[in-house]
């Protein structure tokens, strides 16, 4: 398979501290989720749904992004969690 060279920046992107949360890796438009979905073997509208409830991203399927990307597992969980944890206090929020 040949990797998109747009993984390399999003790499850069992502372990210079540019982005923190897993939104936004599509927020800065560095490659479309239609392609990561197509490259992670998720249909695009389930990719996108996960996007949106990011607690119910499945390990494995962070843990192959995560050797797309070419960073450590830790490295997306994390990413992950912390969007998580800011969805999870907009949602508090919504409710008050």
């Amino acid at each position: 398979m040949i990797r998109d060279p747009r993984y390399k920046n999003l790499k850069n992107l992502i372990s210079s501290g540019h982005i923190k949360l897993f939104r936004e890796v599509f927020d800065l438009d560095v490659i479309p989720k239609s392609v990561v979905a197509r490259d992670l073997g998720i249909n695009n509208v389930r990719f996108s749904k996960l996007m949106v409830n990011v607690h119910k991203f499945a390990f494995e399927d962070m843990f192959r992004l995560a050797a797309i990307l070419d960073v450590e597992e830790k490295v997306i969980t994390d990413l992950v969690v912390q969007q998580y944890i800011l969805d999870k206090k907009n949602r508090k929020k919504k409710l008050k």
